[in-house]
């Protein structure tokens, strides 16, 4: 049976030459078109070497050199490598107004499922529709191979629809304001309670030495000294409490996105006997 098709498609490519060909082959014709087409055919150029050799197959060549292009012709047929194109859209309907170019050459302006002949080897087919994208395909071709399909899906690039979702920062992965303004005011209480702490004791020391020793010291200045110092126990015991509420918040997983909408805030306020704290978190 394959035998039969290879000799049907043979005699109707010797049909269609012939019928074609208007003028006279002359002898130097057909020697020229027989070398020519044996070496096409050696470089695996099988459609240039058909032409060639339908030319020596004329009946106006020398019987010899008629007969070898005719067998020539014959084994073309068998080992000549065909393909059927086909694209498709996103819904897999058959698509045909699509044209294909093979190699950066023109094969096709549409589809009609037809066998085309190609040359073995491979091959890069292009596929172009209006209003979607180019699909390029690469294809090893192999010399015999017949019908090969070649389909393509051809859909048009999609757009995003919308706003992209929000990025949502990882909690804890960056302290929130809140964290960052109770530690910060409890950064800043321990450094006033250590500069307190040392007007306190400077000041002590100078008491002692103006009228600590004689016992001549007044009350009041005696207070307004250990009143020095009230502050700054107190100032460094909040900074400490504010400290560690801050380490809290963070590693809990406090975060930006869930505070609320009034201003976090502290305030404090130092008095002669201790401090004053009132805050908004």
């Amino acid at each position: 049976m394959r035998r039969l098709a290879t000799l049907v498609s043979a005699c109707a490519l010797l049909s269609s030459v012939a019928a074609a060909q208007a003028k006279k082959v002359s002898k130097q014709e057909c020697f020229g078109a027989s070398e020519e087409g044996q070496l096409l055919k050696v470089r695996g150029e099988l459609l240039a070497a058909r032409e060639q050799l339908a030319v020596c197959a004329d009946t106006a060549c020398p019987r010899a050199v008629r007969k070898d292009c005719e067998a020539g012709l014959e084994e073309l047929a068998r080992i000549t490598p065909t393909i059927v194109l086909g694209a498709q859209d996103a819904q897999g309907s058959d698509l045909t107004d699509v044209a294909v170019t093979v190699d950066g050459k023109a094969l096709v302006e549409q589809l009609d499922g037809k066998a085309i002949a190609v040359d073995p080897g491979k091959r890069v087919f292009r596929f172009q529709a209006a209003g979607l994208p180019e699909q390029r395909l690469e294809v090893v071709v192999r010399e015999g191979e017949k019908e090969r399909i070649i389909l393509v899906k051809m859909m048009a690039d999609e757009k995003p629809t919308g706003d992209p979702p929000p990025e949502v920062e990882p909690a804890g992965s960056s302290p929130s304001t809140t964290t960052l303004v109770v530690g910060g005011v409890g950064a800043a209480l321990l450094v006033g309670a250590g500069v307190v702490g040392l007007v306190a004791l400077n000041k002590r020391s100078s008491l002692y030495d103006r009228c600590g020793k004689a016992g001549t010291c007044t009350t009041d200045e005696v207070d307004s000294v250990y009143s020095l110092y009230d502050v700054s126990y107190v100032g460094a015991g909040l900074g400490g409490a504010l400290l560690a509420t801050a380490a809290v918040l963070h590693f809990t997983g406090s975060s930006s996105s869930s505070e609320p909408s009034a201003k976090p805030g502290v305030s404090v306020a130092p008095t002669l006997g201790g401090v004053t704290l009132w805050g908004r978190f």
